[in-house]
């Protein structure tokens, strides 16, 4: 979409400007999206301030060694907020984070959340509709936020992929991970990293619990 070119702009403008550096170690916050059993990839993004500064990549099957991978790619701050998928596997990888006494919150997308949009109007059918929506809402160029993407094919796919309607209730509601994948052809792991690192740096920064 529009909006993600924009975000790619934001990027490149900092690039230029040599600025990625200075902002690159300014209040880190971090998102995990773990990979289940024998699918996909687990995903890690490292977000400053609105800058997305990386994301990578492990196909490692085993969650405690996981946690280890994270560990190691926080170097330098191990002091700073990190959300993880907690539903399946995430919840063994979120708790032994907090045995290794990092800041991790561990999030269940399927809860219910009284959340809403930037604008206030928009209500969400569960806290992953709402996560979706607020990098809906950190790309609009009318936001507060104005989130500046790398150059990575993948995650922009998986941004513009989701489709969303309103339940009869009238809260919006996101498509299924499930159709997201089979539309895809892989599960939108980047862009679920990125959910998690917006939502423990811009709205649930701690103290820290599980949601």
């Amino acid at each position: 979409s529009d909006w993600v070119k924009m975000g790619r702009r934001r990027y490149d403008e900092l690039k230029a400007a040599d600025k990625l550096r200075d902002l690159e170690n300014v209040n880190p916050a971090y998102g995990v999206d773990p990979a289940e059993a024998g699918e996909d990839s687990t995903a890690m993004c490292k977000l400053t301030i609105n800058v997305v500064q990386s994301i990578i990549y492990s196909t490692e099957p085993d969650s405690m060694k996981v946690a280890d991978w994270i560990v190691r790619n926080m170097i330098g701050h191990r002091g700073a907020p990190i959300a993880i998928d907690a539903n399946g596997v995430g919840a063994g990888i979120h708790y032994r984070l907090k045995q290794m006494e990092l800041k991790s919150l561990g999030i269940k997308s399927q809860s219910k959340t009284e959340l809403r949009d930037r604008t206030g109007n928009m209500k969400f059918l569960n806290l992953r509709a709402y996560m979706w929506w607020m990098i809906r809402d950190a790309l609009d160029p009318n936001g507060t936020i104005k989130l500046a993407l790398p150059p990575d094919i993948r995650l922009e796919r998986e941004l513009i992929t989701p489709r969303w309607e309103l339940t009869e209730s009238g809260l919006v509601q996101v498509e299924k991970r499930e159709s997201i994948h089979a539309r895809l052809g892989r599960s939108p792991d980047a862009a679920s990293a990125l959910q998690l690192a917006l939502f423990v740096s811009h709205v649930r920064r701690p103290g820290l619990r599980m949601v």
